[in-house]
């Protein structure tokens, strides 16, 4: 190898080195852009402490293409129609 390569070869891993330093956190990943995953792939989640969607009352979710939206408060009793809404909102359901 030339020392041309080698300090082209030293440049390259530090560019590779810096990109996965802006993703990779000693306690998490950060993603910049949308993720994807594929068909037929699944999350497994852990079974003695749990998983977390939104570990604070400011976050907002959304599912099926519904806006996020942040926690509910449902009146108890619950009513049937207070349920509805409340699934509704995160995009359970609908009605057609």
């Amino acid at each position: 190898m030339t020392p041309e390569q080698a300090q082209e070869l030293l440049l390259r891993v530090s560019q590779l080195e810096e990109r996965l330093n802006r993703y990779e956190k000693p306690d998490k990943y950060i993603f910049e852009k949308s993720v994807q995953i594929l068909e037929g792939r699944n999350f497994q989640l852990g079974r003695t402490a749990g998983t977390q969607f939104g570990t604070d009352t400011d976050q907002k979710i959304g599912f099926f293409g519904a806006t996020p939206v942040g926690p509910y408060n449902i009146p108890f009793p619950v009513a049937a129609a207070d349920l509805y809404t409340a699934l509704n909102r995160l995009g359970f359901v609908y009605h057609a």
